[in-house]
């Protein structure tokens, strides 16, 4: 999981070079940055462990589903809230929205391919924390700005998953290759807060 949420977060590397590309001029930071991630994503590839998912208990399964509580319970706080206080707990609230999705979808990659998937509880999770991220996010993006929204929601879904991840479905990184791993996931978490500006 951390290999993979690096990469989905790590996309906004993408959204830099297309704007550098569309003639956005590119400072010196802007390309440290861009090269801190990509040698980051290249240390955890050639790291992580590629052996499957552990499988996840019913109970945890369901469990999944139930915490769902959590990013709901977070943004009702949000909307309660005013100004950057309000768009920062609702970005959050988003981060961990995704969290749930990211953890289901490791987790059904377990699980056999039927038609019951249409009632599985890791299905639902997905479905349903997959809206509550996209409807936190749109609202955080209402109240806060584009950079700092972005910043705190792809900070979540790129740690929380990542160590989950560890413990939840047996995600390692290949023997003795603990250092390289840890210092390619600082160097995306790095790239990819000093690159946050480019998502607006």
């Amino acid at each position: 999981m951390f290999l993979v949420q690096s990469v989905l977060v790590g996309s906004v590397g993408v959204t830099a070079v297309i704007a550098a590309l569309r003639g956005q001029r590119l400072g010196r930071r802007d390309w440290l940055s861009l090269a801190a991630l990509g040698a980051g994503l290249v240390l955890l590839c050639v790291t992580a462990d590629p052996r499957p998912a552990a499988p996840l208990l019913p109970a945890g399964q369901w469990w999944l589903l139930v915490a769902t509580v959590v990013p709901v319970a977070l943004g009702l706080a949000g909307l309660r809230l005013r100004g950057r206080t309000s768009a920062v707990v609702l970005a959050a609230s988003a981060g961990l929205a995704w969290t749930g999705v990211a953890l289901a979808s490791r987790a059904f990659s377990a699980e056999p391919l039927a038609w019951s998937a249409l009632v599985h509880p890791l299905v639902w999770t997905v479905v349903v924390q997959g809206v509550l991220g996209t409807v936190f996010f749109a609202l955080a993006l209402q109240r806060g700005a584009v950079t700092t929204v972005t910043a705190v929601t792809f900070v979540l879904e790129l740690v929380v998953p990542s160590l989950l991840g560890l413990w939840l479905f047996g995600d390692g990184v290949l023997p003795g290759q603990a250092p390289l791993a840890v210092l390619g996931f600082v160097l995306a978490v790095g790239g990819t807060v000093s690159l946050v500006r480019f998502a607006e």
